[in-house]
């Protein structure tokens, strides 16, 4: 079985982008998916930077 990526088009997300300005929310980044949607991600959402799980923290404190 053959999984095809759709990615969003950049209209669509410039329309997202638009319409969030439009209504006074500072647009900070996209996050697109394979599967053809997108995140918005806020100017005033707090960017994850704690490691997802054991493997990644061993490997940021140079354990690895």
């Amino acid at each position: 079985m053959t999984v095809k990526t759709t990615y969003a088009r950049a209209a669509v997300a410039r329309r997202a982008i638009l319409a969030l300005q439009g209504a006074g929310l500072e647009v900070g980044g996209l996050r697109f998916f394979p599967d053809g949607s997108f995140e918005v991600i806020t100017a005033g959402q707090r960017a994850t930077t704690e490691p997802a799980n054991d493997f990644d923290r061993l490997e940021a404190a140079g354990l690895l």
